[in-house]
């Protein structure tokens, strides 16, 4: 299988994951999201696209929250 290079986002969020030792997008499927988002210098931008590019791949967090990560949640019921 080709290795997925991570989405095209901040330098500081690509240092980070690389920090962390993670160098291809597959290497996320099934990590917990919280972990990610916790590395020094990810940011909601970043999350969104990498969650994005796992998408497209079939691939998921272990989590899996749509909420982790976003700027801002949308509440219908308060409209």
């Amino acid at each position: 299988m080709p290795q997925i290079p991570f989405p095209r986002t901040g330098a500081p969020a690509l240092r980070a994951l690389e920090g962390a030792g993670y160098s291809h997008l597959q290497e996320l499927d099934g990590i917990p999201m919280r972990s990610v988002l916790a590395l020094h210098g990810m940011d909601p931008k970043a999350i969104g696209a990498l969650r994005s590019a796992m998408a497209d791949h079939d691939w998921a967090s272990a989590d899996d929250d749509p909420v982790v990560g976003c700027t801002s949640v949308r509440n219908d019921a308060t409209r």
